[in-house]
């Protein structure tokens, strides 16, 4: 994409917000697109909660690790990580390949409260803290799951089980979920 280096292009933010929302359609993403992704998600430089939304969507292998590379990067706000999970991985949470990016973000030290969070976001919906009426992000139908998503949740189950330290509400939705889908 020409654009993602056009310096005259972005002098505009608006044109900057346009294209970073344009970009998330190309799967996978050029290495171009994630640079300019890259660049345009740094820590309070007005572009990152936008960007992370089109990470998200793209769904792409690309995408993704540098949706979780931002997750563990210690210079964005914690505050900002939890808008992320709740807002861009709630909607999502049944894509098998970010579920995977998030197991792997998990795995690579994704520490509290953030870790909690991330389980919550799968496995313990929770609207009326994280949402007001205007912002309620509606999670999918558990019903739509595919098989290689259920096992891939079952593993992501044990991972939380053994790695997070829970809260009793989301443990017992960790375990009912198991319980529930295990063959």
């Amino acid at each position: 994409m020409r654009l993602t280096g056009d310096q005259v292009f972005l002098q505009q933010e608006l044109r900057i917000d346009l294209l970073i929302r344009a970009c998330a359609a190309l799967r996978p993403s050029p290495p171009e697109v994630v640079a300019f992704w890259n660049a345009h998600c740094q820590p309070d430089d007005g572009f990152g909660n936008l960007t992370i939304a089109a990470l998200v969507k793209n769904g792409s292998p690309p995408a993704l690790q540098l949706f979780v590379g931002k997750l563990l990067d210690p210079a964005h706000d914690e505050a900002d990580k939890l808008e992320w999970l709740w807002q861009d991985v709630v909607p999502h949470r049944q894509d098998l390949e970010l579920l995977r990016a998030c197991r792997d973000a998990l795995a690579r030290g994704l520490g509290p409260p953030l870790d909690l969070a991330l389980v919550q976001a799968f496995f313990d919906y929770r609207p009326q803290e994280w949402y007001r009426p205007a912002t309620l992000r509606e999670a999918p139908d558990r019903a739509a799951m595919t098989r290689p998503f259920i096992d891939e949740m079952l593993a992501f189950a044990a991972q939380a089980q053994g790695q997070v330290a829970l809260d009793e509400r989301t443990a017992l939705a960790v375990r009912e979920f198991a319980r529930s889908y295990t063959p």
